[in-house]
């Protein structure tokens, strides 16, 4: 077993055993629901791979405790904590290809699996496709309308590979920007299409 598969295990057994601190009320709390161990969980847990606890039912618990002066029951922590949960957290989770070996000159599927983790709707977003040979300049851009929070989708691309002799790598690097209209740091993915002649 190498060390990601390990680390990947003991993330979930961690979550699971996190998951276990949640109340009846939706908080979270080693006895009752504190605004500082919910929000601080609720951030744990968009990071999570695996839906292992009712998080809208902690995001309303937070939101009930919400004072007239923005804060969560007047505790700068929590308040911040919920500011970086509630974000938008798009990925790309996995791509998928039609044909493992595609001929040159055929026409390839490329499936993306992307997923939001955050809570907040990604609102517009765009997954840019470059080759390796030359990552300043996008081969095709694939627009995404939204991705709800906690969601996933797949979005499609037709790639003709005309000309792309040989084993052929490019990276899919995700931009998406969030309704705010800041662009979330890069995700890259290198894919490699090992064209037949």
């Amino acid at each position: 077993m190498d060390i990601d598969d390990v680390l990947e295990a003991a993330r979930g057994e961690a979550a699971l055993k996190l998951a276990t601190y949640q109340n009846e009320d939706g908080g979270f709390g080693e006895q009752d629901s504190t605004p500082y161990e919910t929000a601080l969980a609720l951030e744990t847990l968009t990071w999570c791979s695996e839906e292992v606890a009712d998080t809208a039912a902690a995001l309303s618990w937070l939101y009930s405790r919400q004072l007239e002066d923005g804060s969560i029951a007047g505790d700068l922590a929590a308040t911040a904590l919920l500011l970086t949960a509630a974000r938008p957290r798009p990925r790309i989770d996995g791509v998928e290809l039609s044909d493992g070996e595609p001929p040159e000159g055929s026409t390839l599927t490329v499936t993306f699996h992307v997923s939001n983790k955050g809570i907040s709707d990604s609102g517009p977003c765009s997954i840019a496709i470059y080759p390796v040979a030359d990552p300043n300049t996008p081969t095709e851009v694939l627009e995404v309308e939204n991705i709800p929070g906690s969601g996933s989708l797949d979005v499609t691309l037709d790639l003709l590979t005309l000309g792309m002799q040989g084993p052929y790598e490019m990276l899919a690097s995700r931009m998406f920007s969030p309704k705010s209209g800041q662009i979330i740091s890069p995700l890259r993915g290198q894919i490699t299409l090992p064209l037949t002649l």
